[in-house]
């Protein structure tokens, strides 16, 4: 008796540990966890050449290239948005906000301009951010920092 006792809560453990690893998943189940991993594989590399810029009579000027890929491939004709977040210093158009395209190795590049030693009293630093549009899903930024070492008198 007690053999067919243990021999049925074997059997019924067998059968109950098969159907419960059978479980059908809704598809609402398989949604990405909102704390990660990421499944969005889009980049945004910012760069400043040069970095630290010399004011002197003339102004100095530095290339700011954003470098954007999906999946490590380039991303050609994404919007980027540079903004001079602080410090003195225009873009190439005289403005401190601009957008441009990225090109079909996924770089949009711009041209900052810095000011001269008659417009800064002493070194300054300038701030410039990239980002996409703020209205898109992938909202992501990156900025990068600028020295101005003021040329003596």
């Amino acid at each position: 008796m007690k053999a067919k006792i243990i021999t049925f809560a074997i059997g019924l453990g067998l059968v109950l540990f098969v159907f419960s690893s059978c479980v059908r998943q809704d598809a609402r189940d398989n949604e990405p966890s909102p704390t990660g991993p990421s499944t969005i594989y889009l980049t945004l590399y910012l760069s400043a050449s040069p970095n630290v810029l010399y004011a002197t009579t003339s102004r100095p000027t530095s290339e700011i290239k954003a470098v954007v890929k999906e999946g490590n491939i380039p991303l050609a004709g994404a919007t980027i948005y540079f903004t001079l977040q602080g410090g003195p210093g225009y873009f190439s158009d005289y403005s401190r906000r601009i957008a441009i395209v990225t090109d079909g190795g996924g770089v949009a590049t711009i041209l900052y301009v810095g000011p001269t030693k008659d417009e800064i009293a002493n070194d300054q630093d300038a701030a410039i951010q990239a980002h996409f549009q703020t209205s898109s899903p992938n909202y992501m930024h990156k900025e990068v920092y600028l020295r101005i070492l003021r040329a003596e008198d």
